[in-house]
């Protein structure tokens, strides 16, 4: 038998912020969406930076996700300060130039 895996958002799912943060201002979708994920956009405030990990069950949250994730949120977070808390930490942990990934 296999064993359930937990309900675990982590690095997969970083792209949805992305995309929904991407989307025209213009879409339907758009306000819909940002308010369903909104608490991803609390955490992050709250913590200063995205979690790597969130048991979608329970919204309990782990570790601290990789500057990354800070880059992906950027089109995703609505509030001017949380955005600049996670570009400032972007452009303190630029990748090197022998950084491929």
């Amino acid at each position: 038998l296999k064993t359930e895996k937990p309900p675990i958002g982590s690095y997969y799912a970083i792209r949805v912020y992305l995309w929904v943060g991407m989307l025209h201002d213009g879409d339907k979708q758009k306000a819909r969406l940002l308010q369903r994920f909104a608490p991803m956009a609390a955490q992050t405030t709250e913590q200063g930076v995205p979690p790597e990990k969130v048991n979608i069950a329970t919204g309990k949250t782990s570790g601290q996700g990789p500057v990354g994730f800070s880059a992906a949120m950027l089109p995703f977070l609505q509030d001017d300060e949380a955005r600049s808390v996670q570009r400032q930490r972007v452009a303190d942990n630029y990748p090197g130039a022998d950084a491929y990934y």
